[in-house]
Protein backbone atom coordinates (compact mmCIF):
# COMPACT_ATOMS: atom_id res chain seq x y z
CA UNK A 1 0.00 0.00 0.00
CA UNK A 2 1.48 3.32 -1.06
CA UNK A 3 1.53 5.90 1.68
CA UNK A 4 0.66 9.43 0.55
CA UNK A 5 3.05 12.32 1.09
CA UNK A 6 2.45 14.61 4.00
CA UNK A 7 3.76 17.88 5.36
CA UNK A 8 3.72 19.51 8.77
CA UNK A 9 1.29 22.38 9.31
CA UNK A 10 1.70 23.95 12.76
CA UNK A 11 3.20 20.72 14.07
CA UNK A 12 0.35 18.55 12.76
CA UNK A 13 0.67 16.01 9.97
CA UNK A 14 -1.18 17.18 6.82
CA UNK A 15 -1.50 14.25 4.36
CA UNK A 16 -1.44 15.25 0.70
CA UNK A 17 -4.03 12.89 -0.73
CA UNK A 18 -4.76 12.95 -4.48
CA UNK A 19 -7.95 14.97 -3.83
CA UNK A 20 -6.06 17.59 -1.83
CA UNK A 21 -3.24 17.88 -4.35
CA UNK A 22 -5.80 18.27 -7.14
CA UNK A 23 -7.46 21.20 -5.32
CA UNK A 24 -4.06 22.75 -4.59
CA UNK A 25 -2.99 22.37 -8.24
CA UNK A 26 -6.18 24.07 -9.41
CA UNK A 27 -5.69 26.94 -6.96
CA UNK A 28 -2.05 27.43 -8.00
CA UNK A 29 -3.03 27.26 -11.68
CA UNK A 30 -5.75 29.92 -11.34
CA UNK A 31 -4.04 32.12 -8.72
CA UNK A 32 -0.27 31.60 -9.16
CA UNK A 33 0.96 34.40 -6.84
CA UNK A 34 -1.67 34.07 -4.13
CA UNK A 35 -1.61 32.15 -0.84
CA UNK A 36 -4.83 33.40 0.82
CA UNK A 37 -8.19 32.75 -0.77
CA UNK A 38 -11.77 33.82 -0.14
CA UNK A 39 -14.58 31.30 0.06
CA UNK A 40 -15.88 32.55 -3.32
CA UNK A 41 -12.49 32.05 -5.02
CA UNK A 42 -12.19 28.48 -3.78
CA UNK A 43 -15.77 27.63 -4.73
CA UNK A 44 -15.25 29.23 -8.14
CA UNK A 45 -12.37 26.92 -9.08
CA UNK A 46 -13.85 23.79 -7.46
CA UNK A 47 -17.33 23.98 -9.04
CA UNK A 48 -19.08 25.35 -5.94
CA UNK A 49 -17.44 22.90 -3.56
CA UNK A 50 -15.55 24.03 -0.45
CA UNK A 51 -13.41 21.09 0.75
CA UNK A 52 -13.87 20.18 4.40
CA UNK A 53 -10.15 20.11 5.12
CA UNK A 54 -9.87 23.80 4.20
CA UNK A 55 -12.59 24.94 6.60
CA UNK A 56 -11.77 22.38 9.32
CA UNK A 57 -10.62 23.65 12.70
CA UNK A 58 -7.90 20.96 12.77
CA UNK A 59 -5.62 23.12 10.63
CA UNK A 60 -5.39 26.92 11.13
CA UNK A 61 -6.26 27.95 7.56
CA UNK A 62 -9.32 30.05 8.47
CA UNK A 63 -8.70 33.74 9.27
CA UNK A 64 -11.44 36.30 9.96
CA UNK A 65 -10.84 39.52 8.04
CA UNK A 66 -13.36 42.37 8.26
CA UNK A 67 -16.76 41.01 7.32
CA UNK A 68 -15.42 37.92 5.58
CA UNK A 69 -13.16 34.94 5.97
CA UNK A 70 -9.83 34.25 4.28
CA UNK A 71 -8.30 30.80 4.01
CA UNK A 72 -4.52 31.16 4.34
CA UNK A 73 -2.90 28.17 2.64
CA UNK A 74 0.62 29.64 2.63
CA UNK A 75 2.15 26.83 4.70
CA UNK A 76 0.82 24.21 2.31
CA UNK A 77 1.43 26.07 -0.96
CA UNK A 78 4.96 27.19 -0.09
CA UNK A 79 5.90 23.60 0.67
CA UNK A 80 6.31 24.18 4.40
CA UNK A 81 8.89 21.67 5.70
CA UNK A 82 9.79 20.69 2.11
CA UNK A 83 6.70 18.59 1.45
CA UNK A 84 4.62 19.90 -1.45
CA UNK A 85 5.47 20.31 -5.09
CA UNK A 86 2.98 21.12 -7.80
CA UNK A 87 2.13 18.40 -10.25
CA UNK A 88 1.20 15.50 -8.00
CA UNK A 89 -0.66 12.45 -9.19
CA UNK A 90 -3.68 14.09 -10.76
CA UNK A 91 -5.99 12.28 -13.13
CA UNK A 92 -6.67 13.93 -16.48
CA UNK A 93 -10.02 12.94 -18.02
CA UNK A 94 -9.94 11.59 -21.57
CA UNK A 95 -12.25 13.55 -23.90
CA UNK A 96 -15.04 11.52 -25.49
CA UNK A 97 -15.43 11.96 -29.23
CA UNK A 98 -18.98 12.54 -30.37
CA UNK A 99 -19.91 11.70 -33.92
CA UNK A 100 -22.19 14.06 -35.79
CA UNK A 101 -25.24 12.34 -37.28
CA UNK A 102 -27.10 14.10 -40.10
CA UNK A 103 -30.76 14.88 -39.45
CA UNK A 104 -33.20 12.22 -40.63
CA UNK A 105 -30.71 9.34 -40.41
CA UNK A 106 -31.71 6.51 -38.12
CA UNK A 107 -29.09 5.58 -35.54
CA UNK A 108 -29.10 1.91 -34.55
CA UNK A 109 -29.40 1.33 -30.83
CA UNK A 110 -26.54 -0.46 -29.18
CA UNK A 111 -27.56 -4.00 -28.41
CA UNK A 112 -27.14 -5.40 -24.94
CA UNK A 113 -24.62 -8.22 -24.76
CA UNK A 114 -26.22 -11.64 -25.02
CA UNK A 115 -24.09 -13.21 -22.30
CA UNK A 116 -25.49 -11.14 -19.44
CA UNK A 117 -25.74 -13.11 -16.20
CA UNK A 118 -29.35 -13.80 -15.30
CA UNK A 119 -30.72 -15.41 -12.17
CA UNK A 120 -32.07 -18.87 -12.82
CA UNK A 121 -35.83 -19.03 -12.97
CA UNK A 122 -36.78 -21.04 -9.92
CA UNK A 123 -40.01 -21.43 -8.08
CA UNK A 124 -40.20 -21.93 -4.37
CA UNK A 125 -43.30 -23.43 -2.82
CA UNK A 126 -43.47 -21.98 0.65
CA UNK A 127 -46.63 -23.80 1.64
CA UNK A 128 -45.88 -27.46 1.25
CA UNK A 129 -48.35 -30.01 2.49
CA UNK A 130 -46.10 -31.08 5.38
CA UNK A 131 -45.41 -27.57 6.74
CA UNK A 132 -47.52 -26.40 9.68
CA UNK A 133 -48.13 -22.66 9.83
CA UNK A 134 -50.12 -22.63 13.08
CA UNK A 135 -48.09 -23.76 16.08
CA UNK A 136 -49.31 -26.47 18.43
CA UNK A 137 -51.02 -25.52 21.69
CA UNK A 138 -48.61 -25.41 24.61
CA UNK A 139 -49.86 -27.45 27.54
CA UNK A 140 -47.74 -25.56 30.10
CA UNK A 141 -48.65 -22.02 28.90
CA UNK A 142 -49.48 -19.62 31.73
CA UNK A 143 -51.68 -16.68 30.63
CA UNK A 144 -50.36 -13.36 31.92
CA UNK A 145 -50.07 -9.73 30.83
CA UNK A 146 -52.52 -8.76 28.10
CA UNK A 147 -53.63 -12.31 27.46
CA UNK A 148 -57.35 -11.51 27.82
CA UNK A 149 -57.07 -8.58 25.39
CA UNK A 150 -55.29 -10.67 22.77
CA UNK A 151 -57.75 -13.53 23.24
CA UNK A 152 -60.74 -11.18 22.77
CA UNK A 153 -59.18 -9.66 19.63
CA UNK A 154 -58.63 -13.09 18.12
CA UNK A 155 -62.11 -14.27 19.14
CA UNK A 156 -63.75 -11.23 17.46
CA UNK A 157 -62.26 -12.20 14.04
CA UNK A 158 -61.92 -8.50 13.18
CA UNK A 159 -58.65 -7.12 11.91
CA UNK A 160 -56.87 -5.20 14.66
CA UNK A 161 -53.13 -4.48 14.47
CA UNK A 162 -51.42 -5.67 17.65
CA UNK A 163 -47.76 -5.83 18.64
CA UNK A 164 -47.15 -8.97 20.66
CA UNK A 165 -43.93 -9.22 22.65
Amino acid sequence: MKKSKSILVNGKDFPLSPDRTEVLDILIGNYPNQTSFTRAEIKDVTDGYLPYWIKSSKYPFKEKVGNGVLFNLAQVLDGYNGGYSQGGDTVVPIPIKKEEVPAGVAVPATAAPMNMPVAAATSINLLDEGVKIIPEKMSNYVPFGHFKDVKNIIKSKIFFPVFVT
